[in-house]
């Protein structure tokens, strides 16, 4: 068995938790351990934790989710790679878990453990719109075919990859009695970001309406996202009017993020530091 030489396990930061960092290095040290910081320079973080052989910090713009792991998943030379959100929890005997059913799965291309348990079923089964904040990657499969749209900033990129995948011989699935936990929302130093969770409202209804209406059509996505910005404009008056003006603030991020999907605008909206 080559677990450890097969795998690299690959994280994404944006001016991070350092603590939830120092934790991953450490959860992870016997493993090849490649980080994708996407810091500004005031915040990199190649000076501020300890190198080794081991761990690699290749430093990039902030491009967006995507395009960080598509430079990660490109950049690595081992066999498999092992995508692990900062704020997700998956333990090294798990990994040998997943590194186990890629030998016995025929077919695949992405591996995807039962987040928060929130799938209930016993058998491992086909999936595209699931969470992954943890998901294996078969890299020599992926690399040959078109791989996160790096249009995506944040939030779908995952749903949009694997509905594309799922369309090739090598398919996209959830492997339900392997578990991963997700502290959604904790990988982000918030004292020196602010604005975050606005930011991601705002990204949230961007991508939402982009990526329904790449792979379904105009129409569907329009079906999905306006009663979503109906019940936005609702919740905006009633806050306005109750002087409730940080929801306010919040639901004014949501349709303006809808918007300019509609409109055809790029993902442009990026947190402040």
């Amino acid at each position: 068995m080559f677990l450890h030489s097969d795998i690299t396990i690959l994280i994404v930061t944006y001016v991070p938790n350092y603590e939830l960092l120092k934790k991953k290095i450490e959860l992870y040290k016997e493993f090849k351990l490649m980080i994708i910081d996407a810091s500004p320079d005031e915040h990199k973080i190649i000076n501020k934790i300890d190198l080794n052989k081991n761990i690699e910090v290749i430093k990039v713009d902030n491009n967006g989710q995507g395009f960080a792991n598509n430079t990660g998943i490109k950049s690595a030379k081992t066999k498999y790679i092992l995508y692990v959100d900062l704020d997700a929890n998956f333990e090294p005997d798990k990994i040998l878990d997943i590194y186990k059913h890629a030998a016995k799965v025929q077919n695949w291309s992405i591996l995807i453990p039962n987040s928060n348990n929130k799938i209930l079923t016993k058998d491992i089964i086909q999936v595209d719109n699931c969470e992954a904040s943890v998901f294996f990657v078969n890299r020599e499969i992926v690399i040959k075919n078109e791989m996160f749209d790096e249009k995506i900033f944040f939030y779908f990129e995952e749903y949009d990859y694997f509905f594309r995948l799922n369309k090739t011989n090598f398919k996209v699935y959830l492997l339900p009695n392997l578990y991963a936990s997700h502290n959604q929302g904790s990988s982000v130093d918030r004292s020196l970001v602010d604005d975050v969770s606005n930011v991601q409202q705002w990204h949230y209804l961007w991508s939402m309406y982009y990526v329904y209406k790449k792979n379904t059509g105009m129409l569907n996505a329009l079906k999905i996202v306006i009663p979503l910005i109906v019940k936005d404009i609702i919740k905006l008056i009633y806050y306005l009017i109750t002087f409730r003006f940080k929801l306010a603030r919040k639901r004014m991020y949501r349709l303006s993020g809808a918007i300019h999907s509609i409109l055809g605008s790029k993902s442009f909206k990026r947190p402040n530091i």
